[in-house]
């Protein structure tokens, strides 16, 4: 299982303090590369807070300098399980004037979360604290498949999991298998490709390059899987 930690970081938006993000493994290890969450970049967004929601993606919420017109406000971003956003930045404060400010946010794990913010004025005196629940549906799929070589079935061998709408054709997943079987799992809609490589302890490794190879430039020749709404389970075998 993995988990996202997030961050402000001075200047790496191109302005002052923006929001950012990294997944990591369950041994602590990244996974991926980390990534900018906030769009709006003017003035400052701080104090970023984050909860994991149904089908590993993540809500991250953030106190934003006068994009709501006045102050701080919180606004928020839905993360896919691949440091994706899904859909864009959307406000959480209702009440505008002055301060909404220093937001965190907890969910069940599933599909409801909570926000819960600083507001300046909205109680009649002072700081006053006020939260704000909703749910979010998400939908998603497993992908399986079998590695064959020249019909057999490889001892030891790794799958690769590409987005194929990502810039380089990114690898976000990767599943090693010792017979032949490869699985993803959580996967958000999108269009993906597959590729295989044999280990070093298959005895067949010596003779077998990875399919399609590892240049980015053979991945012309791979077949997307799409996966939509409508066609949500796939098998697929990589040659």
């Amino acid at each position: 299982n993995s988990f996202m930690v997030v961050w402000q970081s001075f200047g790496q938006d191109g302005h002052r303090f923006g929001i950012y993000g990294q997944y990591f493994d369950s041994n602590g290890q990244p996974v991926g590369a980390e990534f900018q969450i906030n769009t709006t970049t003017q003035y400052d967004q701080q104090l970023p807070s984050v909860a994991q929601t149904a089908n590993h993606s993540s809500i991250v919420t953030w106190q934003s300098m006068l994009q709501d017109g006045d102050g701080f406000g919180v606004f928020g971003q839905h993360i896919n399980a691949f440091g994706q956003p899904v859909g864009g930045e959307f406000q959480v404060n209702g009440f505008t004037t002055g301060h909404q400010q220093k937001p965190v946010i907890a969910s069940n794990h599933s599909d409801k979360y909570r926000f819960a913010w600083e507001s300046e004025g909205l109680d009649g005196d002072g700081y006053g604290v006020f939260s704000y629940e909703d749910s979010i549906t998400t939908t998603s799929t497993s992908l399986s498949g079998t590695i064959l070589k020249n019909t057999a079935l490889p001892s030891a061998a790794i799958a690769e999991l590409v987005d194929s709408s990502s810039v380089g054709l990114t690898v976000i997943a990767s599943d090693t298998t010792y017979n032949g079987q490869f699985s993803f799992n959580n996967l958000p809609l999108g269009t993906y490709q597959v590729r295989a490589t044999l280990l070093a302890t298959d005895p067949n490794a010596a003779d077998y390059l990875p399919t399609y190879y590892e240049n980015s430039l053979y991945w012309s020749d791979a077949d997307a899987i799409v996966i939509s709404a409508a066609n949500l389970q796939f098998n697929d075998t990589v040659f």
